[in-house]
């Protein structure tokens, strides 16, 4: 639960074993709608027209 994982945590010393960062997203069946909805509010940024599912402040610190 603690992101990054600390220096001194046992699984840093795994031999037979990957630390990967966090990835929280898309399964992989959806990537494609993602990437889609990701350039369609860039497009929508660049022109100054509003945001679909925006993730403010308040937001975000109700979600963690």
């Amino acid at each position: 639960s603690t992101e990054p994982l600390p220096a001194d945590a046992g699984l840093r010393g795994l031999k037979n074993g990957s630390l990967t960062p966090h990835l929280a997203g898309p399964t992989t069946d959806r990537r494609r709608d993602a990437g889609t909805h990701s350039l369609a509010n860039l497009d929508a940024y660049l022109n100054d027209e509003p945001l679909v599912g925006r993730v403010t402040l308040p937001i975000y610190d109700q979600s963690t």
